[in-house]
C-alpha cells in the first residue's frame, strides 16, 4: 500500500474525488474531495482530536488488515468539479450508511431529493409584493420530506421578540 503520491503524480491528476473501503469489499465507508496527498492524511491520522468521529473509528480498527483500500474514484478535476462529484457521490451512497459527517456542497439545495420535492421547490412563483408577516427561520431542525404536522411542531409554541423589533413587521422573501 502506497503512503503518497509523488510530486509527478500530484501535478497530473489536480483535483480528485476519492473513497475509502473495506478489504477485499466493495463497499465505501467515506468519500472525500482532495489535492495533493490528502487521501493519506486519514490513514496516517493517529487520533480522533477529542471528537466524535465514525471514519477514524473505522480506519482503527482496519490498520491490523493493512488499513482501508484507497479508490481514486475521478481525477482531473478542478475543485468545483470534485465538490460537486463528492456531494453526488455520498448522496447515492447515503450519510447515514458511510462515516461521512457532511453531506456536501450545497447538498441541501441541490442534492438528491424526489421529482415531488424538485417540483415544490421550484413551481411556485416569487413573492414580488412584500407582505407584514411573522417568519420563522428553524435552522436545522428541517428535514426535506417533512410533513405538514412536523412542521407545524417545529414552528408552534412560545417565542420571544423584542419590543423594538416587534413593532416593525420582517419582510419575508
Amino acid at each position: 500500500m502506497i503512503s503518497r503520491f509523488s510530486k509527478n503524480t500530484i501535478n497530473a491528476i489536480g483535483y480528485y474525488v476519492y473513497g475509502l473501503r473495506y478489504p477485499r469489499e466493495q463497499d465505501y465507508f467515506y468519500i472525500g474531495k482532495g489535492k495533493g496527498n490528502r487521501v493519506f492524511s486519514h490513514v496516517k491520522q493517529t487520533s480522533a482530536r477529542g471528537i466524535s468521529d465514525p471514519k477514524f473509528d473505522i480506519i482503527s480498527t482496519l490498520r491490523s488488515e493493512g488499513g482501508p483500500e484507497i479508490d481514486i474514484i475521478r481525477h482531473g478535476l478542478t475543485e468545483q468539479e470534485a465538490l460537486l462529484l463528492e456531494s453526488a457521490l455520498i448522496d447515492v451512497l447515503g450519510v447515514d450508511q458511510i462515516a461521512n459527517k457532511v453531506k456536501g456542497l450545497n447538498s441541501e439545495k441541490y442534492g438528491l431529493m424526489s421529482a415531488k420535492n424538485i417540483e415544490a421547490q421550484y413551481k411556485g412563483k416569487p413573492l414580488v409584493k412584500p407582505i407584514k408577516a411573522v417568519c420563522f427561520k428553524i435552522n436545522r431542525a428541517w428535514r426535506r420530506n417533512m410533513s405538514a404536522l412536523e412542521l407545524y411542531e417545529m414552528t408552534r409554541g412560545n417565542w420571544r421578540r423584542s419590543l423594538g423589533r416587534g413593532s416593525k413587521p420582517t419582510v419575508c422573501r
